[in-house]
């Protein structure tokens, strides 16, 4: 989490095992989602974020047999969307 405009850096949330490839904030601002690659292994875990606490609130796991490639997430933070080998896209609740 970065102050803007400058280049202070106020928290590194921590949780992924891979390169996290999606990041979204949340209507009113005080949480944000994120997804990772699973390039160097599956990890099919979606995560949300409380940006006053620094901490993680909730995650919800796909499964360790589905790979996704991509995610989007719902602006009310209810569902994501995702994208994977195969040319899928598949809605999931939160």
């Amino acid at each position: 989490l970065w102050r803007l405009p400058g280049t202070k850096e106020l928290h590194c949330f921590n949780g992924h095992a891979n390169a996290v490839i999606h990041v979204q904030f949340l209507g009113g601002g005080r949480e944000f989602l994120s997804s990772s690659s699973q390039h160097q292994g599956s990890e099919n875990t979606w995560r949300r974020w409380d940006l006053a606490d620094r901490k993680e609130v909730a995650s919800m796991t796909a499964g360790p047999d589905f790979r996704f490639g991509c995610a989007v997430f719902s602006p009310d933070g209810r569902h994501v969307l995702v994208g994977g080998p195969g040319g899928f896209l598949r809605l999931w609740n939160w």
